[in-house]
């Protein structure tokens, strides 16, 4: 006999930042290597509960839908690289925003069966300056979506290794001029995206915290 359930629980998406700066080492053993450590900690401590992949750099985009194959997720998150996006950038404001429209249904919203908690959480190193972060944070807050911010390095910063085909190390990532980039944690926005998006911001540091 067909019945009607009342969907409860949390849906969960994570927006990573694969832009180059995530390679950088000052948390071990990479910044982007951190952050899916802790999203692989995070799904361990849910239960069906539905998890959405979103990510970015300059360009943001729905890497999976909301699910509870958590497998399915995990693949996806051993083969993101930062080349897999050709604009670099830190566009969280997108990132907030196409995840926002995964967790409401997209064009199928009237439709779509939304868990009882909505939560997005952003994994980056950088601020964005190219969008709107904190007008998109308050948008999904309007929407009932908490918005978290995870910031991954440290305020003194590091070199980005950059590797061949096979995964030996070449250079460290230089500028137009020439000059080694040395890329560092930026918490101040990603503390006022959290702030106006009803969440809270989590730094994750050299020590794991």
């Amino acid at each position: 006999q067909v019945r009607e359930v009342q969907r409860a629980g949390i849906d969960v998406v994570f927006a990573l930042d694969i832009s180059r700066s995530m390679l950088a080492t000052d948390v071990a053993p990479s910044r982007l290597e951190a952050a899916r450590a802790e999203m692989e900690r995070l799904m361990q401590r849910l239960d069906g509960d539905r998890v959405g992949l979103v990510v970015f750099a300059g360009l943001a985009f729905v890497q999976s839908p909301l699910t509870s194959d958590y497998g399915a997720i995990r693949l996806y998150l051993d083969r993101l690289h930062p080349d897999d996006l050709p604009v670099q950038g830190t566009a969280i404001g997108r990132a907030l925003t196409e995840s926002t429209r995964l967790l409401v249904g997209g064009e199928s919203s009237a439709a779509f069966q939304r868990a009882a908690s909505q939560l997005i959480i952003v994994f980056t190193d950088g601020e964005d300056h190219e969008t709107d972060p904190i007008g998109a944070a308050v948008a999904a807050q309007t929407e009932g979506i908490d918005v978290y911010t995870v910031g991954i390095g440290t305020a003194e910063g590091s070199r980005i290794p950059i590797h061949d085909s096979a995964g030996n190390f070449r250079e460290f990532l230089s500028d137009r001029s020439g000059q080694v980039v040395v890329t560092r944690l930026e918490e101040a926005q990603l503390r006022e995206i959290a702030s106006q998006g009803g969440g809270e911001y989590v730094p994750m540091n050299a020590d794991g915290a």
